[in-house]
């Protein structure tokens, strides 16, 4: 949603933080856990269960993907010139 210059998401009914750009809310299979990606001072994180992530050139929003059992998400991030593959907010060593 829109609210001058910002988007948030509405969560249960709730309207959450404002940033630049929101997108890609999903919800974990267990629907008890949601994501969703947002931009903020030109950097793209991904908000996990109300959680900022770290901080990244772009994210792959539509590849978020929370396991069967609801206890991780993993998605791609961009780095620089950099993909990377991102588990729970943490990128991967």
């Amino acid at each position: 949603m829109r609210s001058g210059d910002k988007e948030f998401a509405v969560i249960n009914g709730k309207k959450v933080k404002q940033y630049n750009a929101v997108g890609s809310l999903v919800f974990s299979p267990d629907s008890k856990r949601t994501a969703y990606a947002a931009k903020s001072e030109g950097k793209w994180f991904v908000v996990i269960d109300g959680k900022e992530s770290s901080r990244y050139d772009d994210i792959k929003a539509q590849n978020f993907n929370f396991d069967s059992g609801s206890k991780h998400i993993v998605y791609t991030a961009q780095s620089g010139k950099k993909w990377l593959l991102v588990t729970d907010g943490k990128k991967e060593k």
